[in-house]
């Protein structure tokens, strides 16, 4: 479970949200519940979170810093290619979120507004900053600076919350059919990084399985066309060949 570091309470209260969402959805969780099951009183809850979002959004925030953290005891990280990195976030990310995938179907069927929107925004804000810091190691400035370039790491957070709805929606064992998108979906996204046609380096065999995230995949590669103003043109799938 997530481990706030130095705050007991915030551990035992997100612990407590995410059993609590599982058990009643996202929308009838409430908070009195929530205190009562982390042991702490309503006033502390509120004093901690202030509301559900916030400890839903705490859960994600968490997740990828932790994530970030098995990735930077390798000094040689930054050196490797960008789709690696990329691919190397997305699932230590996945794999974090192993233990806790029935709370995250919950969270994920879009909570009544205004809290979808707001969980929605904080993630994808979450998300960008993660893949900056991913796509930024060991770049000089200049590099950095490039028009594009800048927009990159929204681009990469925007195709991997597809990638994590895929992962909700896998039942291949060991979640192999998400393994095999993420490395497809983050060539595409280093290819794009490195002025390259999206699908280079990348064959028939290499295109991810059914079921494909329809509508997402068909917008994901729109969005891959408006990014570089040609059609993608990608492979033909192998049942297609």
């Amino acid at each position: 479970m997530v481990e706030p570091k130095g705050n007991t309470k915030k551990r035992r209260i997100i612990e407590a949200a995410v059993t609590v969402i599982i058990e009643q959805g996202y929308a009838e969780a409430g908070l009195a519940e929530i205190a009562l099951r982390a042991e702490v009183t309503r006033g502390t809850l509120f004093k901690l979170f202030g509301n559900k979002i916030a400890i839903v959004m705490a859960y994600q925030q968490q997740r990828l810093a932790e994530a970030l953290e098995v990735l930077e005891p390798d000094e040689d990280f930054p050196s490797y290619p960008l789709a690696d990195r990329l691919a190397a976030l997305m699932q230590t990310h996945q794999v974090l979120l192993r233990p806790d995938r029935e709370f995250l179907e919950k969270t994920a069927a879009r909570p009544p507004l205004p809290d979808g929107l707001v969980l929605d925004s904080h993630f994808q804000e979450q998300l960008t900053g993660a893949m900056e810091s991913i796509i930024h190691m060991g770049l000089d400035e200049s590099y950095r600076e490039a028009p594009f370039h800048k927009l990159l790491p929204s681009w990469c957070a925007f195709a991997y919350r597809f990638i994590l709805d895929y992962w909700l929606n896998d039942l291949s064992e060991n979640y192999y059919k998400t393994s095999r998108l993420t490395r497809f979906i983050t060539r595409i996204l280093a290819n794009l990084w490195e002025d390259q046609p999206a699908f280079a380096q990348l064959s028939p065999e290499d295109f991810p399985e059914p079921p494909y995230p329809v509508p997402n995949w068909s917008m994901l590669l729109g969005l891959l066309e408006g990014l570089m103003g040609t059609p993608t043109n990608p492979p033909p799938r192998p049942e297609e060949k």
